[in-house]
């Protein structure tokens, strides 16, 4: 027991000092800044035993998809407009809504159709269809009515399913037929809209990710084939979920790319491996407090990989993903290695979604995400790039 917690109080210990050395290494990089924030500190509210009140919560009001519709729907009905161009407007917005709604059911019917087809999978994914059906009849006779150059397109499109329907949104087109058949405002607005989009798709990634993570983690610890039937059909749920949530994400960025908003390199593509995290369910080591690896040790870590060199990388790259397909795999066998061999232990790291590389939205450069980490404050630069006031 004592060996424990020596070497629990020597881990703590170094942690300590490593710690202790990044914020005086802090302290010397933004001393500039340092009398600013004594102000701040002196006038926010104090606890009774002097610590600063809310000093460990902080709140990122990040523009979703919904927030920027309401910030479009309100901007769209000034006062001294006539009543046909505020319906207008308002009929810009619903057909950009109602397209990003009917792609995301698109994409989930898609999904179900790569499970076991049992009865009620069929049941399930025939009545989606049947509704889906509905929603777009009224989405086409509402996108007739905003262009109705589009008709002719819509009336040449072959047969197909109707999730792999095309909507002929403004990202769906050339740049040459959007000048063609759409009006500006639609384009501009989709492009803020989609902007949003991509910030969502990234957090329903996380809830989707993390489920998997404990899921599959929680399924070690079932017994008999019940526990083990309920579990492969859940873990199958969420993968089919996962996914679509990282199709959605794969649109929004391509929407962007297709629009002009963004270039193709300020996105990264999302795969199945950058979803990859630690279980939560199992404990971390000392001074990881079941969290997330943040920043400092994101970057740490790729400044430590491109010294390491090519072979590192490949290394890192080829480290196992948890999935049940590791559980059907035959086992082989592997030689022991020999005592002398003292290689370091290689683990694989939290994929970049984890990391606050999107999370501040597409369109803020490094030096604006430095300094928003700096300030802890989102809303004065989210907003203004989107072109939107902070609410």
């Amino acid at each position: 027991m004592h060996q424990a917690l020596t070497k629990s109080f020597k881990e703590a210990e170094d942690l300590f000092q490593v710690k202790r050395e990044q914020f005086a290494s802090c302290c010397v990089l933004f001393h500039d800044r340092i009398p600013e924030w004594e102000k701040e500190a002196q006038k926010a509210k104090h606890l009774p035993n002097g610590i600063i009140q809310g000093i460990y919560q902080h709140t990122t009001p990040v523009p979703s998809k919904t927030k920027i519709y309401e910030q479009l729907l309100a901007s769209n009905t000034p006062t001294k407009v006539s009543k046909a161009s505020e319906d207008e407007g308002d009929r810009l917005l619903y057909v950009i809504q109602q397209g990003l709604m009917i792609q995301n059911k698109q994409e989930r019917i898609r999904g179900k159709l790569t499970v076991n087809q049992t009865e009620t999978v069929m049941k399930d994914i025939k009545a989606q269809q049947t509704k889906l059906t509905k929603e777009l009849k009224a989405f086409r006779e509402t996108q007739a009515l905003i262009s109705p150059d589009v008709v002719d397109l819509i009336a040449e499109l072959p047969d197909c399913e109707i999730e792999d329907e095309k909507l002929f949104l403004p990202s769906d087109m050339t740049e040459a037929e959007r000048m063609l058949y759409l009006p500006d405002a639609l384009i501009q607005i989709e492009c803020k809209v989609r902007d949003g989009d991509l910030h969502d798709s990234i957090h329903e990634v996380h809830n989707a990710a993390k489920a998997y993570s404990a899921t599959h983690s929680q399924r070690k610890e079932g017994r008999g084939t019940k526990d083990g039937l309920r579990s492969t059909l859940l873990l199958d749920k969420i993968r089919v979920e996962r996914d679509c949530c990282i199709w959605d994400y794969l649109r929004a960025r391509q929407a962007l790319i297709n629009l002009k908003c963004v270039q193709r390199d300020e996105l990264p593509v999302m795969t199945e491996a950058d979803t990859y995290q630690f279980t939560t369910v199992q404990p971390r080591q000392l001074g990881d407090s079941r969290r997330t690896d943040g920043q400092m040790n994101t970057f740490r870590h790729q400044s430590e990989v491109e010294h390491l060199g090519e072979d590192a990388v490949v290394l890192l790259d080829t480290a196992p993903i948890a999935s049940t397909q590791s559980l059907r795999q035959v086992p082989r066998h592997i030689e022991p290695k020999a005592k002398t061999d003292k290689e370091p232990e290689v683990t694989k790291e939290d994929g970049w979604i984890w990391s606050d590389k999107l999370v501040f939205g597409a369109r803020l450069t490094s030096g604006q995400i430095s300094k928003f980490n700096d300030d802890s404050e989102l809303s004065c630069f989210c907003f203004p790039l989107l072109g939107l006031k902070s609410a």
